[in-house]
């Protein structure tokens, strides 16, 4: 992706401390512009609605993956130190079980109490560094929006880290439901990997970073039949589509990102390398409302009611950011291309569904042309509509392609996007 480079021409100084004086007064005006800084309650830990102090969970397990909240840990393993990050006069709350691999050892919340109400330290250096660059060298995670409309919305309850009136006031990870309260809609891959996991409504895939670095892209609350019958270890490719979320009120897509953190001692017990849920969209830094520094709501205060956050700049940021393009809706995978090399068409088929009562439900375009490719199991096939086609030159004119290919041998590759949970031919190559 181009990124834009300004060049700044600056006349000279009077004087050094003239120059002294201006830099003072800019850098001045920038922090009380930011007073607290947005960037210091990151969720670290978080006070729960009845006044105890929530730090984390340990072995959670999502499509039978362990993934870890739990960021105080992570920040201790980065080496932050939250003794140094104690305001003048407070005292750290006391130490609390962490439990590893049936291990239970004590660990030091990031957290400090005042009169028994208990608050957030600042981010430290360490843990502001790994989620500016997880992967280090600046290496951009890489992915795409994991579905393939526009239609799509923040999910109520699990819009934000942390959540604004539950109980736990916490979630690892972004929810995405349909604007309409009965929809529903395809997940699809945000980047290529493999699978690492499934359950039965719990979908997680591993990547492979430009530098070689691991992450996982985890896919949950998927309609358990909807799950393509991938197996351990199956390449999925960006945009390929996974399953779909269920039909109903509340029903949404749970994403997430993890990524690995270092291993290393606390409190004299060995903490292996293990997975950190994280936060890819920068959600705690440039949406916290910085007037209440105790409500941890990282929402923006200017979006609707509807809290479309897809077509919100994140021009706000103060983190990396992760996603391909900005705003987001840019980078749905709207169209699709089947694998190269060309392949052989092996079979063709022309199809009439002339009555809607059967199982499941048929795309809008009831007359169809199908065509399977060689080596491509998923999706199994791909169709042009044919309903109204003397109104459709280019629909026919594809189909005589088709034809032709599948007469003669010839080699296709194919331009998609899916239609109903159905991948529709946008465009044809062909080659010998």
């Amino acid at each position: 992706m181009e990124r834009l480079r300004i060049k700044y021409n600056f006349t000279p100084c009077f004087s050094k401390s003239a120059c002294l004086i201006l830099l003072f007064i800019f850098y001045g005006m920038r922090s009380f512009s930011q007073n607290p800084p947005i960037s210091q309650y990151y969720f670290v830990s978080s006070p729960n609605s009845n006044g105890t102090q929530f730090y984390g969970y340990f072995d959670e397990k999502f499509g039978g993956v362990p993934l870890q909240k739990n960021l105080s840990l992570l920040s201790l393993l980065l080496g932050d130190d939250p003794n140094r990050l104690l305001p003048n006069g407070r005292n750290l709350v006391d130490k609390v079980d962490g439990r590893i691999n049936g291990i239970t050892f004590k660990y030091q919340p990031f957290a400090y109490q005042i009169e028994g109400t208990k608050y957030n330290l600042p981010i430290g250096n360490n843990l502001s560094k790994f989620l500016d660059d997880p992967l280090g060298n600046a290496t951009s995670l890489d992915l795409t929006l994991p579905f393939y409309t526009d239609s799509i919305q923040l999910g109520d309850r699990g819009r934000a880290w942390i959540r604004t009136s539950d109980v736990i006031k916490y979630h690892a990870g972004t929810d995405f439901m349909p604007k309409t309260s009965s929809g529903d809609f395809d997940v699809c891959a945000a980047q290529d990997g493999i699978l690492k996991s499934k359950s039965d409504s719990c979908v997680v895939l591993s990547h492979k970073s430009s530098n070689n670095k691991e992450f996982l892209t985890v896919y949950q609350h998927l309609e358990p039949s909807s799950i393509i019958n991938f197996q351990d270890g199956h390449l999925i490719k960006r945009g390929q589509k996974i399953g779909k979320i269920a039909r109903g009120n509340g029903a949404h897509l749970h994403f997430g990102v993890a990524l690995k953190g270092p291993k290393g001692v606390v409190n004299n017990v060995q903490i292996p390398e293990l997975y950190y849920l994280i936060d890819p969209f920068g959600i705690y830094d440039y949406a916290r409302n910085p007037n209440d520094v105790n409500s941890y709501n990282y929402l923006p205060n200017n979006l609707n009611n509807k809290f479309d956050f897809l077509t919100f700049s994140i021009r706000g940021s103060l983190r990396t950011i992760h996603w391909r393009t900005n705003p987001l809706i840019n980078s749905l995978p709207i169209s699709l291309l089947t694998e190269q090399p060309y392949r052989k068409i092996k079979r063709i088929q022309t199809r009439v569904l002339s009555n809607n009562d059967i199982i499941g439900m048929p795309p809008p375009e009831k007359e169809q042309f199908l065509v399977w490719l060689d080596g491509v199991s998923n999706p199994e096939f791909f169709f042009i509509p044919l309903k109204n086609a003397q109104d459709k030159s280019m629909e026919l004119r594809m189909v005589d392609i088709l034809k032709d290919s599948f007469m003669n041998g010839k080699r296709v590759r194919l331009e998609y996007k899916y239609i109903d949970n159905l991948p529709q031919i946008l465009a044809v190559w062909v080659t010998d």
